[in-house]
């Protein structure tokens, strides 16, 4: 499923329907260094802006319930679908949602997903974590960069809504990122950058509250999408 950046670039450029490809982003000067700073040394704003969708492996421990836990997910990175499996000590867990629905399977059980949280899912997307990677990449036009000294980059919309913030220290690793979910303040610490093949990411990560804690295993972008069997209710 996931074919190598660094080869399709030779014959596919992918732009995000909210993008252009001489864009630059908004905002205060010190912010949009920081953020070109943070572009550059997770593999380049050229592989990122390109990327269409991401694939990730996180070992690591969860609570509610607590146990270990592996985590594999395919994430797009320019519309709102996802599948992640969660395969733990006590439970596994595939999670799917689509812009028209979702759907879980627990322990092999499939069920259509709960409605408000298939809302809660789509209306949280533009603000993830990876999706936001990608819309700074392609100098998204919906977004306008605010410098919060002495290292912290706010992401606003053009409403000056608040889109999340980052972070960076002075060799452009991402140090924490934050977002409104559902009313509720998500915030991660991450470790330091390293490589992972065409792009680096961190180390590892942690929510500060400690309900996620795990280290990346794999990280891979790829300009296809993903794979609809992927994210199809199963029969």
């Amino acid at each position: 499923m996931r074919t190598k950046l660094a080869l399709a670039f030779l014959s596919c450029v992918i732009f995000s329907s909210h993008s252009m490809g001489q864009n630059q982003l908004q905002g205060d000067p010190e912010a949009v260094a920081l953020i070109e700073k943070m572009l550059a040394r997770l593999g380049g704003k050229d592989i990122w802006s390109r990327s269409r969708s991401l694939y990730i492996e996180y070992h690591g421990w969860r609570k509610n319930p607590a146990q270990a836990v592996i985590e594999k997910a395919w994430r797009d990175l320019q519309q709102p679908n996802q599948r992640m499996e969660i395969e733990g000590t006590l439970s596994d867990l595939i999670l799917v949602f689509t812009p028209d629905s979702s759907w879980i399977s627990r322990n092999g059980e499939v069920r259509a997903g709960d409605e408000s949280a298939h809302r809660a899912d789509l209306d949280f997307w533009p603000y993830d974590f990876y999706t936001v990677i990608h819309n700074l990449a392609t100098a998204d036009q919906r977004l306008v960069l605010e410098f919060e000294p002495p290292m912290r980059v706010n992401i606003l919309n053009q409403d000056r809504e608040d889109w999340g913030w980052w972070e960076i220290d002075d060799t452009g690793a991402p140090i924490r990122w934050g977002a409104n979910y559902e009313g509720e303040v998500l915030e991660y610490v991450y470790g330091p950058v390293r490589s992972f093949g065409n792009v680096s990411f961190p180390a590892w990560g942690t929510a500060v509250d400690g309900f996620w804690r795990f280290e990346y295993v794999e990280v891979d972008v790829d300009s296809n999408p993903i794979p609809d069997s992927y994210l199809r209710y199963p029969q």
